[in-house]
């Protein structure tokens, strides 16, 4: 939990410095909402496990389980423009763009 925490500071923090990149903003109100929900359900876990409601308790569990799957998949957006400039830089490369043909083409 901790780590997020940083790591949704870092994503601000970036935001700031470079506007022109809307998938550091997404990214980090993605983050954040996942942070804010895990909180909210250790909470209930906590005081779920403390009443000896175990049943309950065992749910929040999984549920905190499933967000932080999420949150790991939030990466994947985050990937997503290393992605695109490695395709793009490829497509340069062999003389692939758009409207541009190779030597000898028709």
């Amino acid at each position: 939990m901790l780590s997020a925490i940083f790591i949704c500071a870092e994503y601000q923090r970036l935001g700031v410095h470079f506007r022109q990149h809307r998938v550091l903003r997404a990214s980090f109100w993605m983050k954040l909402f996942f942070i804010l929900a895990e909180f909210a359900f250790a909470v209930i876990f906590v005081s779920t496990s403390f009443t000896q409601h175990q049943n309950e308790a065992a749910v929040f569990e999984w549920i905190i389980a499933l967000v932080f799957t999420f949150y790991v998949l939030t990466f994947f957006v985050d990937l997503l423009p290393a992605s695109r400039r490695k395709q793009l830089q490829t497509n340069i490369q062999m003389g692939n763009l758009t409207g541009t043909k190779r030597a000898g083409e028709a």
